[in-house]
């Protein structure tokens, strides 16, 4: 004879509900965060959080520079600073900022142009390169590739703070910064837009 198969007893008596003001105090924590999380994302980055690069806008600053490279003998250019580029000193010159890196073959191609603007020597002009080390090159390349290649100065970066601060996304990057001190074309470098833009900005014929 088969034995009745065994059942689950029946819940005769409901399940507690929360009390009132537990629900309600749920309710109030959630829309504060609710209303917290509002105020966070409208707000935007603190003060003091990384400025963007912008047309027309004084350039951010260029800080945490580890070592200077192919600065010009003698007494150091008012616009080395000890851990960044002082562009406050270089008003009156066009500016080309261009980031760069050892591994970047494109680079290589525009750092040519460069070295070529660079010793020209002229005295509304000043060049200079941005580049760091990361998984891809190690420091003792980057001094040697500078060392052989490279003419104009380099500020060697200890963090990447500034390739933010640019919105570098593909190098090589270059930036033209006017005789006013703003900025005034941001790009790829090495390219016909680059130089027609650096061109106009020094009232040269187009290249």
């Amino acid at each position: 004879m088969t034995p009745p198969e065994e059942t689950e007893p029946e819940e005769t008596n409901p399940p507690e509900r929360a009390l009132p003001w537990r629900e309600a105090l749920a309710v109030l924590v959630f829309l504060g965060s609710a209303l917290g999380l509002v105020v966070v994302l409208s707000a935007g980055p603190p003060a003091g959080e990384v400025q963007r690069s912008a047309l027309g806008e004084p350039p951010p600053p260029v800080a945490g520079v580890k070592t200077w490279l192919n600065l010009p003998p003698g007494e150091a250019p008012a616009w080395r600073g000890a851990e960044r580029i002082e562009f406050g000193a270089l008003r009156g010159k066009v500016v080309v900022l261009e980031f760069w890196s050892a591994w970047c073959h494109q680079c290589r191609g525009a750092n040519l142009e460069l070295n070529t603007l660079h010793e020209e020597g002229r005295s509304d002009l000043q060049v200079i390169g941005v580049t760091m080390r990361d998984r891809y090159v190690e420091e003792p390349e980057i001094l040697a590739h500078v060392r052989d290649q490279i003419r104009f100065p380099v500020a060697l970066l200890g963090q990447g703070r500034a390739i933010t601060s640019y919105q570098v996304r593909e190098i090589p990057h270059a930036v033209i910064m006017s005789r006013e001190g703003t900025i005034r074309w941001l790009g790829k470098g090495g390219t016909a837009a680059f130089r027609a833009a650096l061109a106009a900005e020094l009232g040269d014929a187009p290249p």
